[in-house]
């Protein structure tokens, strides 16, 4: 298990942004059948960046 203050958050904000550029492109293109594999990724990145995003405004 890793500790809150040792998630490289850098490299994590990376793999969310280019899952999410990838999921735009096949939009764009129309492909649903990859929309949809690329939704279904098991990726722990993007609930961890959310949770950190909650984090911080819910302290403000």
């Amino acid at each position: 298990m890793v500790e809150w203050n040792e998630i490289n958050w850098r490299k994590l904000e990376k793999n969310v942004y280019k899952l999410q550029k990838r999921i735009f492109q096949a939009s764009i293109r129309g492909d649903t059948k990859a929309i949809r594999r690329l939704r279904s990724i098991n990726s722990c990145s993007s609930p961890i960046l959310a949770c950190r995003c909650w984090f911080i405004i819910v302290r403000c």
